[in-house]
């Protein structure tokens, strides 16, 4: 079993110190806060996807899925 972990605990930290930090922790995937101040949907933009993608790949984390229950942006 592969188990990840949700940046919605880095919410103090930009999502990709958030990502490099559950990387550090041991997980192998990560699960995105689809809310501010990560990856609000009205805030994502071509930057931070890229960004993002690189940030993926070079730690080898897997996205486990997408934390859609907030509403820190609204």
């Amino acid at each position: 079993m592969k188990l990840a972990f949700s940046t919605n605990a880095f919410t103090r930290f930009p999502l990709l110190e958030a990502i490099g930090a559950i990387k550090e922790a041991g997980f192998a995937g990560v699960e995105i806060l689809a809310d501010v101040p990560h990856a609000y949907p009205d805030q994502i933009d071509a930057a931070l996807t890229s960004a993002v993608v690189k940030k993926l790949e070079s730690t080898g984390l897997a996205v486990s899925n997408l934390n859609c229950n907030c509403s820190f942006g609204y």
